[in-house]
């Protein structure tokens, strides 16, 4: 038993495997009255920098947990912390059972011109989920039989069941469902939600342990002020629409990173919100090409300065909506130059002070993946 006394309140984690607990996650502070604490992970590679190879590691390890089937199969990612390792655990699995019948798509904060399904996550600082209908997902979902279901962590898995009852909604010939994570704190109470799901359903994780939290009753947190959200300029992303296998060695990725590794050495790759699938791809193919590399994202997740979290920069998102986006860190890794990638053509939206940044924008690049 870890027992962990925040400012917020108690946090107990109910394991017997400490040393992989300590290897895959530190805990933090949310700035968000709705739950005080945040598990932070040492390998997803969003609010920390994290190697490539240990992020495709992890993609690897889940995707070869899921058991071989040729049934129809919708893989989904959660949105934003998620859509790289949702979409790298479909590549993964999808690389060994290259006849199966499979479908990756992100849940996302941006509504599109596409009918959507929605579902909340009640703890969020943005509660509001979008799944996009498009006239092929709708046909694919009819047939889907098996549902995979893909977020960092579980602890209550309440959100991942509102997204399995209105997915049932679109698939009525669903017979399994799987959710997928690195670490699933559901402990006693794992049985029971497993139950409450619509049709047989498995939690399959790195690290699977129990945890409770005691809130302290003096502890005192808004979230962050912001304006009302402006209209997104956020794409028809191959993710956000839904695509199929496309592996993990695109040809433009691949072209792109002998450029950068022509003038680098050492370099920190970052994505943008829910957009870090294509440059964790980058980043993996600077690594394989013998660079120094680490990935990380910007987040719409605020976090307090607390333990393992030492410094915070606040900054306006590049979708166009005004809305706080942060990065964490920052000062430990300053010399080294970033590649910013980003899915929208602005540039620039890094905070001054932050060291060499070439922005890259995905949009002059050739389109990953098909476009429903």
């Amino acid at each position: 038993m870890n027992l962990l006394h925040l400012p917020s309140g108690v946090l107990t984690i109910h394991t017997n495997q400490n040393l992989l607990l300590n290897k895959l996650l530190h805990v933090g502070l949310r700035q968000n009255p709705k739950r005080g604490f945040l598990l932070i992970s040492k390998i997803l590679g969003k609010h920390l920098p994290v190697r490539p190879l240990q992020m495709l590691e992890s993609y690897r390890q889940l995707a070869a947990q899921i058991p071989a089937s040729d049934m129809v199969t919708t893989f989904i990612g959660m949105a934003e912390t998620a859509t790289a390792l949702g979409q790298g655990i479909f590549e993964a699995y999808a690389k060994h059972n290259p006849s199966g019948s499979l479908r990756y798509i992100s849940s996302t904060r941006y509504p599109l011109d596409f009918p959507t399904f929605t579902f909340e996550e009640t703890h969020s600082h943005a509660p509001s989920h979008y799944i996009h209908v498009t006239l092929q997902n709708q046909a694919y979902f009819a047939n889907t039989k098996r549902l995979v279901l893909i977020d960092d962590e579980i602890s209550t898995g309440q959100t991942l069941l509102r997204l399995a009852k209105a997915f049932l909604g679109l698939a009525p010939k669903l017979e399994e469902i799987y959710l997928l994570s690195l670490t699933d704190f559901l402990g006693e109470k794992r049985d029971a939600l497993l139950s409450a799901f619509p049709v047989k359903t498995y939690s399959l994780a790195l690290l699977q342990a129990g945890l409770n939290f005691e809130a302290e009753a003096t502890w005192e947190v808004n979230l962050p002020q912001s304006q009302a959200p402006l209209p997104h300029n956020a794409p028809h992303s191959a993710a956000r629409v839904g695509c199929e296998p496309q592996g993990f060695a695109p040809s433009h990725i691949q072209t792109l990173a002998r450029q950068i590794a022509a003038r680098e050495k050492q370099v920190q790759v970052l994505g943008t919100g829910e957009f870090q699938f294509e440059p964790f791809l980058l980043a993996l193919a600077l690594e394989k090409l013998g660079l120094d590399v680490h990935f990380r994202a910007t987040t719409r997740s605020p976090i307090l300065e607390f333990g393992v979290i030492t410094e915070r920069l606040e900054f306006a998102d590049n979708y166009g909506q005004g809305l706080p986006n942060y990065l964490y860190n920052c000062s430990a890794m300053a010399d080294i130059p970033i590649i910013a990638c980003a899915e929208t053509a602005m540039t620039n939206y890094l905070p001054a002070g932050i060291g060499a940044v070439a922005y890259v924008d995905f949009t002059k690049l050739p389109p990953f993946g098909g476009i429903a």
